[in-house]
């Protein structure tokens, strides 16, 4: 399966790069293994041969794993009348929501206020 080649790259616009930096076709593969569990089971495996190989260590796999799922989560959150680029823009709207109230949760208010009008001004658009 090509599709399993790229899947760290889904993660890694996840952690870093964000969903805008991938291309049409990349974002379009993204999407059907969004919708593929089996693609998902795949991936864990190859994950797991990485480990085993010691390509990557267990924590990396871990990472890269916990990055793809959250990607697919903040897919599935997507509403189904977006175009390709919405839906990409949509996503790092709301990666970039969710990183900001992981900052504010359980901190003081006073202290988080550049967060908190960031997190309003999503919430706006």
């Amino acid at each position: 399966m090509a599709v399993l080649r790229l899947l760290p790259g889904f993660s890694a616009a996840y952690r870093k790069q964000g969903f805008l930096g991938m291309s049409d076709t990349q974002f379009e593969l993204f999407e059907a293994a969004a919708n593929d569990t089996k693609i998902e089971k795949a991936f864990i495996i190859s994950l797991q041969n990485k480990v085993n190989t010691g390509e990557l260590t267990m924590a990396e796999a871990k990472e890269t794993l916990n990055d793809y799922r959250n990607a697919v989560g903040l897919f599935n959150s997507l509403p189904p009348n977006l175009d390709l680029q919405g839906k990409k823009e949509a996503m790092n709207l709301l990666k970039e929501k969710r990183d900001l109230e992981r900052q504010i949760d359980g901190k003081d208010e006073a202290l988080t206020v550049p967060q908190r009008e960031r997190v309003k001004l999503l919430m706006n658009n």
